[in-house]
């Protein structure tokens, strides 16, 4: 391994406009340290880890998107006894995106 990566983990939920009141379309892995996992891993030979704290409402297929990418070992994501996986919701509305914090947040800081 050439570098590892520790941060947040972060679940986007995407709303479109069109989609009834509320309704998340799409759930994504998001937060800064899967982003800079897939930065180091296009200049690292040997490959990236990522230790990452999520709740235990973590789905770990998420991971998954990580890992088609080879060479990021995501063995150090763990799921936090008692806590709940920051969560974002994303609403795009016409020329907009409104960014709302969702649960999660409030243990994390």
């Amino acid at each position: 391994v050439d570098a590892v990566v520790v941060g947040k983990i972060i679940v986007d939920e995407f709303v479109l406009r069109k989609a009834p009141e509320g309704k998340v379309m799409r759930t994504a892995l998001g937060g800064g340290s899967p982003q800079a996992a897939l930065g180091a891993r296009l200049w690292s030979d040997r490959g990236v880890g990522l230790v990452a704290p999520v709740g235990q409402d973590f789905v770990q297929e998420m991971l998954s998107d990580l890992e088609m990418f080879g060479d990021i070992d995501t063995s150090g994501v763990q799921s936090l006894a008692g806590f709940v996986t920051p969560r974002t919701q994303i609403r795009y509305e016409r020329d907009v995106m409104l960014w709302t914090p969702g649960e999660g947040w409030d243990r994390w800081d």
